[in-house]
């Protein structure tokens, strides 16, 4: 999913579509567009940004919580199916899909608890498109 993300990404981001080009992109399972209205730069178009939905709630679900230790964050990031693979070191653990395009961070505390901090995950979740208003 997330190889498929990044090739929507490398094709489309900030060029102008069409409307079959928008549901197709939504059609692929992997990710959702919001408009965002008129766009500044280019007033003949709708701003709409891409997002990849399940790497969004699985960032936004790991930082906002503590886990009891590595092994529940393992087993929580496993079961978003994205093929994140974990690499356990002594104070932290690195979560990484097979291309590195994606690393997450937890930090494990002295009692063995893990966060995740926002500033601890580079992950691309999101892409703008134009879609030309037809008059």
């Amino acid at each position: 999913m997330i190889k498929t993300f990044l090739e929507l990404k490398k094709q489309y981001e900030s060029k102008e579509v069409t409307m079959d080009e928008l549901k197709m992109l939504h059609a692929t399972g992997v990710a959702s567009f919001a408009n965002q209205g008129i766009s500044r730069s280019n007033r003949d178009c709708l701003q709409c940004v891409i997002t990849f939905d399940k790497l969004h709630e699985l960032i936004a679900g790991i930082t906002s919580r503590t886990f009891l230790s590595a092994g529940v964050l393992s087993t929580f990031i496993e079961a978003s199916a994205l093929g994140l693979i974990p690499e356990p070191e002594a104070e932290c653990i690195t979560f990484r899909d097979a291309d590195g395009s994606v690393e997450i961070i937890g930090t494990i505390g002295s009692d063995a608890r893990v966060t995740v901090d926002s500033g601890d995950v580079e992950a691309m979740t999101s892409f703008q498109v134009f879609l030309r208003v037809q008059h």
